[in-house]
């Protein structure tokens, strides 16, 4: 039996004991930020979230997590365990702090999101008609199987929805990472990079976050089992060819990377199968995975090129018959035009408050900030010698279909959330070490750009926390709407920000101040509008004006705090309409079915 020298063994011991010692530090981090969060007090009072509102102890414990994962990426970037509970750990601060600090799920779409669900659940039908979400069940479908499967409260699903979503985001995104650089110390940085960037706030209980998630496997799988490369280059053969018969051979011609034909077979059906769960759970993400599966294959990096019809067959397919009946007026993708576009994704979304204002220019200083360290690591790989074009044009072709869409102001953050995996692989090729010498030097600087790019992070993440988190006065307030509602009563609420739709989905019309109201929004019109909408409706309506309404329309600049205070006091005087239950930050008044 032999035994290892004294003086290796010593070093071993010490090593280990240094790395316990830091993942302790970690936690200790995490602790400390999660704990800062949990005592922050809900309502959030200002117009720039939680950044204004969180302590100094939650910006320490953050700090020590991105010191300590700094440290363990320059000396233990195999370990890849200790890495990635490091950024598990990150996860649960960053993405946790809403469900941390208000124990309620957060966004009104999320909730939404739950009464499809239960529609879906307790009718065992799908209707079309009844709104764009039935036209795509698939993710609805699955939701209330599972939560019927697991005896999970729908309600904590959602409310833990953004940390596992971040979660199997950072892992399609490691995936792609490592089928593009094979290198653990440059996925890492992409992973941290992409977790501190990723402000666009879809991961919440929805289509989009579980769909995008799949998208990441598909491309992850596309870039490795069905990766390949021409053998020659198109111009050799349409040279010994001639060009018809040259682009056909270069077609056929692509060398796997995958060596094993089972694998890529098997490959092929994994696609194919998560391609239809896409196309009948998403509008959007289909039409982005036909792009890069086009993309991939007409640049001859994609070893099935049959492929592309197939999932082109697939889309249109679901277009034409299941999602007929709200494209017969509203198609997914059309021309609506560079300036059109501009204006609805720019243009009228600058409004509103100062703090609001500041917001958005850091959104617009985040987004910009990783698109501009992109271009500065392709540039760097270039130079080092990689000829790897596939990030490029997967970052870069969700923003050539901003003006063909019909998602308003919305798409320009779906094209930000599609481009940034690759948008955060490419800008980690700026901090990854090249000679050894370097591996300490660029370490520090991802370090640096991390600790930077947390606060950025959370306020352009949370920085509508004012109004799209909800106190648990909001909810009872919710609660109580659907328990005094009268049959064939329309609910009304001032604006978005609401927790409803939770529940009784189709028994309700659903309409805002803000979507029905004349613009300019002002208190006299939207009261008679109110009124008309009453006389409407068999059940009358019943109205929700809540503090979480209050601060949406006063901070995105629909309509001062003055004015919904004259709002409030032309229902309260007018007699026409009854205080049927009040609490702390919820008022509802039911008005009857009069002639308006």
């Amino acid at each position: 039996m032999t035994t290892a020298p004294t003086e290796l063994v010593a070093p071993r011991q010490q090593d280990a004991t240094l790395t316990a010692a830091l993942v302790a530090v970690a936690v200790l981090g995490a602790g400390i930020a999660l704990d800062a969060a949990a005592r922050v007090d809900a309502p959030i009072t200002s117009d720039v979230g939680f950044v204004a509102v969180l302590q100094g102890d939650f910006w320490l414990g953050l700090l020590l997590l991105n010191l300590v994962t700094g440290v363990l990426l320059w000396r233990r970037p195999s370990h890849v365990g200790l890495m990635s509970l490091m950024f598990l750990l990150m996860i649960a601060v960053l993405y946790g702090v809403p469900a941390a600090a208000t124990g309620t799920p957060r966004t009104e779409v999320a909730w939404r999101h739950l009464g499809i669900a239960g529609e879906l659940g307790a009718s065992g039908r799908i209707d079309p008609g009844i709104d764009a979400y039935f036209n795509w069940p698939g993710f609805f479908a699955g939701l209330a199987s599972f939560t019927e499967l697991t005896g999970l409260r729908p309600e904590t699903v959602a409310l833990m929805a953004p940390v596992v979503n971040a979660i199997l985001w950072t892992a399609g995104v490691a995936l792609i990472a490592w089928a593009l650089a094979s290198d653990l110390r440059h996925l890492w940085v992409t992973v941290w990079i992409f977790l501190l960037a990723n402000w666009i706030d879809q991961d919440y209980l929805s289509p989009q976050a579980f769909t995008f998630f799949l998208y990441l496997v598909v491309v992850a799988l596309l870039l490795t089992a069905l990766g390949a490369t021409p053998r020659d280059s198109l111009r050799r053969h349409v040279a010994d060819g001639g060009v018809r018969a040259g682009i056909a051979g270069w077609w056929r011609h692509r060398t796997p990377l995958e060596a094993d034909p089972r694998r890529r077979v098997a490959a092929v059906w994994v696609v194919v199968l998560l391609s239809v769960v896409i196309i009948a759970s998403h509008q959007l993400t289909p039409v982005m995975l036909a792009a890069a599966l086009g993309i991939l294959t007409v640049t001859g990096r994609c070893w099935a090129p049959r492929l592309l019809p197939l999932v082109g067959v697939l889309v249109v397919l679901w277009m034409v018959t299941a999602a007929a009946t709200y494209l017969s007026g509203h198609p997914v993708l059309f021309v609506r035009g560079i300036e059109h576009s501009t204006q609805a994704a720019v243009v009228e979304r600058v409004a509103g408050s100062p703090g609001h204002l500041q917001v958005l220019t850091i959104r617009s200083l985040l987004t910009g900030s990783v698109l501009l360290l992109a271009l500065a690591g392709a540039f760097r790989m270039y130079r080092r010698g990689s000829r790897d074009l596939r990030p490029v044009l997967l970052m870069g072709f969700p923003f050539l279909l901003v003006p063909l869409q019909s998602y308003g102001g919305e798409m320009l953050l779906r094209a930000t959330l599609f481009a940034l995996p690759f948008a955060a692989f490419l800008a980690a090729g700026a901090f990854v070490p090249g000679p050894r010498a370097t591996v300490v030097r660029r370490t520090a600087l991802v370090v640096v750009l991390a600790i930077l790019l947390t606060p950025l992070l959370v306020t352009a993440r949370y920085g509508n926390a004012a109004y799209d988190t909800f106190t648990h006065a909001e909810v009872e307030g919710s609660r109580a709407m659907y328990r005094l509602a009268p049959e064939g009563a329309i609910l009304l609420a001032g604006a978005n920000p609401t927790p409803w739709r939770y529940q009784d989905y189709a028994a309700f019309r659903h309409r805002t101040l803000t979507a029905v109201c004349p613009e300019p929004i002002e208190p006299r019109s939207c009261y008679r509008v109110v009124r008309e909408l009453a006389a409407e409706h068999e059940g009358g309506a019943v109205l929700m004006l809540s503090r979480a309404n209050a601060e949406s329309m006063r901070i995105q600049g629909d309509l001062s705090e003055r004015d919904f205070r004259g709002l409030v006091r032309l229902v309260e005087q007018r007699g026409e309409a009854r205080l049927v239950y009040r609490n702390e930050d919820v008022s509802l008044y039911r008005f009857p079915r009069t002639e308006a």
